[in-house]
């Protein structure tokens, strides 16, 4: 995207100067390929001017239409751009701009890890001269209808921006500072769609700020899952990678839109309050990752489950004559959230010999603090009509792996009565085989025969147990 940018203002730096040489005097149309080929010297972008370039004199300024900058397989068109300057402070060496407009911009980006960086042949080809910039002041730049279209070649995925429209104001450029420390400003928008794979956001409203290198976005407001969220964050450009700290918050995230546009089916239905503090790089996958510092909050009551009765599941394993033992472990693998992540038809398939009633969830909450690279399943926990279930352990986000993470069901002292730990990768976890767990198995296989037994429990010492959950959740009466 910078490289983009870098040629679209390459390109509005030879139109200004034009200005300033010949204001009215000559048809700047007759210097098309002039203007071309100087921005193609100086900054290494291609640069095709399709339409006419047009003078003005009240104000003073240009007009040009159907703007193409291209450099491998990255573009951008403008379909009109205008500008109108101020004539006295030329006198000064001072560039003062009324207004810079631009309609109908779409821009591309390819992002390609094969293709080598050509960033240093692009460089002008004298430095001293590149730095030695008048003052820039512009008074307001507005940009309407703009599309973005962001395609990572490796990952093999994709990201569209729609109908972007932007106010900008405040604009200055000082060039006694260097690089991104040197530009200022104020920005309004107004974005219709971003969607990335299948998340999809709506309506986003953001006012933000520009100072030093840091980015302010004071007010982030947006749609998902036809739920309204707010939130702010702070984007430090000045290090070699940015630095980005986020807060957001969906006060009622609809959890049947959710299922329907995530999971792909009618499962969940309720509404969630989720929150989120993460500071991070913005850098490859793997940096982000690591880089994780913060915590994630989401927390529901009567929150249902369609097709699924959880509480008759759990119950000393009445009605299991007609689960399969894999169905019964995996339910006990994937704990309370595993309806949730289970988005794909290969994990849906899972849970299908458990089919029947629904659930009814009278308090679900989930509190995950991150940091260097691991989550923590602080308090992970669901209250249904009759069970209290829980998860806690780690999770190895960079490596993708299981960390002692353990499944329970609960007593009403905390303790569990039946345990399960996972291990292994988080695309291919497997249950731990300790002593609970083989008492587990025998207990399915003594149902499955109409043997009732309790060995799968815990000693019923409750003073000797430990508690497995002392989080928010309670008991259910």
């Amino acid at each position: 995207m910078r490289k983009i940018f870098i040629g679209l203002m390459a390109f509005f730096a030879i139109v200004v100067g034009g200005l300033v040489i010949a204001v009215m005097v000559v048809d700047l149309n007759q210097y098309k390929h002039t203007l071309e080929a100087s921005i193609k010297d100086a900054s290494g972008y291609d640069v095709r001017i399709e339409g006419d370039i047009k003078l003005s004199l009240r104000p003073v300024g240009v007009s040009v239409r159907d703007v193409q900058v291209s450099e491998g397989g990255n573009a951008a068109t403008v379909k009109e751009f205008a500008i109108a300057l101020e004539v006295l402070p030329l006198l000064s060496k001072e560039i003062k701009v009324h207004y810079l407009v631009l309609k109908g911009v779409e821009v591309k980006i390819q992002k390609d890890a094969n293709k080598p960086s050509t960033q240093a042949s692009k460089s002008p080809k004298n430095p001293k001269e590149s730095t030695q910039m008048p003052l820039v002041e512009v008074a307001r730049v507005n940009v309407e209808n703009m599309n973005i279209l962001y395609m990572d070649v490796q990952a093999k995925t994709q990201a569209t921006v729609e109908n972007v429209n932007l106010a900008i104001t405040d604009i200055r450029y000082d060039g006694t500072k260097e690089g991104i420390r040197a530009l200022g400003l104020h920005a309004k928008g107004e974005i219709e769609k971003v969607r990335y794979e299948k998340y999809t956001l709506h309506d986003i409203e953001v006012v933000a700020n520009l100072r030093d290198a840091l980015v302010d976005i004071s007010q982030m407001d947006y749609r998902i899952f036809d739920s309204k969220a707010k939130g702010s964050a702070t984007v430090d450009l000045g290090a070699a990678t940015p630095k980005v700290s986020l807060k957001e918050h969906v006060p009622q995230l609809k959890l049947a839109n959710f299922s329907k546009e995530i999971l792909g089916n009618d499962l969940l239905e309720g509404v969630l309050d989720m929150q989120m503090d993460l500071d991070f790089i913005a850098g490859t996958q793997k940096q982000v990752r690591q880089s994780l510092e913060g915590a994630v909050v989401f927390e529901g009551k009567s929150v249902g489950i369609k097709g699924y009765d959880v509480d008759k599941i759990l119950s000393g394993y009445e009605g299991t004559q007609n689960v399969g033992l894999m169905d019964v472990g995996s339910f006990l693998v994937a704990g309370p959230l595993g309806f949730m992540l289970s988005s794909s038809a290969k994990g849906a398939k899972a849970y299908e010999g458990m089919k029947g009633g629904a659930t009814a969830i009278n308090h679900l909450h989930v509190k995950i603090p991150l940091g260097k690279g691991i989550a923590t399943l602080e308090d992970v926990a669901m209250s249904t009509g009759k069970n209290l279930v829980a998860t806690k352990g780690k999770i190895d986000m960079v490596n993708e792996r299981f960390l002692g993470v353990s499944f329970g069901i609960l007593e009403k002292n905390g303790c569990a009565k039946y345990e399960q730990e996972i291990e292994g990768a988080l695309s291919k976890p497997s249950i731990k085989v300790t002593q609970t767990t083989l008492n587990t198995v025998v207990n399915m296989a003594s149902s499955l025969f109409g043997k009732a037994t309790d060995v799968a429990r815990l000693p019923k010492n409750e003073g000797a147990c430990q508690p497995f959950y002392k989080g928010k959740v309670e008991y259910p009466l």
